[in-house]
């Protein structure tokens, strides 16, 4: 008896790395109304003042970049945590040593808690992505859950 031997074709990854794309533009997009919409989100991003914003966003991700390898060619959304028992329900493992004034710092494949006054990362890891329909208009949609790192 022959048996024969079939090799799979190999598929490439665009298909893939198409759905990690859009689930990243829903989350942000689900980031930027759930914060715009509720002045007391879970999150707050200092949406009136972009500049002010943008310029205190670099200093916190400088200081960052002092204790922690960042990619230079991603600019990450960033967030102020202003409810941190919103998000322990949401996340309980992610945001379990999480305070409200922190940051939430989050890039394509890994999310970070930072706490720019201590100097501490507080943890870095995957967070849960949550459909639109299931987000309310307090909370924002984490990211897809990797493991932590």
């Amino acid at each position: 008896m022959e048996t024969q031997l079939t090799q799979e074709p190999t598929g490439n990854n665009n298909g893939k790395n198409i759905t990690i794309i859009v689930v990243l533009l829903v989350f942000a997009a689900v980031l930027y109304f759930s914060v715009s919409a509720d002045p007391n989100t879970a999150l707050q991003a200092n949406l009136n003042n972009p500049t002010q914003q943008a310029a205190e966003d670099k200093k916190v991700l400088d200081q960052l970049k002092k204790i922690m390898l960042l990619p230079d060619n991603i600019t990450p959304t960033m967030a102020i945590i202003t409810d941190v028992d919103v998000l322990k329900k949401q996340q309980p493992a992610f945001f379990a040593n999480a305070k409200n004034g922190e940051r939430l710092i989050i890039y394509p494949d890994t999310a970070i808690i930072f706490d720019p006054e201590t100097n501490i990362i507080i943890k870095a890891g995957g967070i849960q992505i949550v459909a639109p329909s299931e987000v309310s208009a307090t909370t924002t949609a984490p990211a897809k859950s990797t493991g932590t790192k």
